[in-house]
């Protein structure tokens, strides 16, 4: 019986480079604590001005062609991060 493939990738620092981008942000915001400058994060420019790790949007788009079961795995940490991340593969999709 064929048994379908499951791939769980995640989105920060897997298929875009965005999480040392925060690191190195909150390296020069040192004064912020972590849920302050999270919430102060241009998180468009952020996702906009980041770059893709290894084609990896390309390798997503064949292994939807090939049906395999694909999630993408994100930790958010405020609503406005997660709909930029929404609007991000509604962008690169449509």
């Amino acid at each position: 019986m064929y048994k379908e493939k499951k791939i769980f990738l995640d989105f920060d620092g897997v298929i875009l480079d965005s999480e040392q981008r925060i690191v190195d942000l909150k390296d020069k915001n040192p004064t912020l604590d972590w849920e302050e400058f999270f919430a102060n994060i241009d998180w468009k420019c952020l996702y906009e001005t980041s770059s893709e790790i290894n084609e990896s949007l390309k390798v997503i788009k064949e292994l939807q062609r090939q049906k395999t079961q694909l999630y993408i795995l994100s930790k958010v940490h405020t609503l406005l991060e997660g709909q930029t991340k929404i609007d991000f593969f509604e962008k690169t999709w449509n």
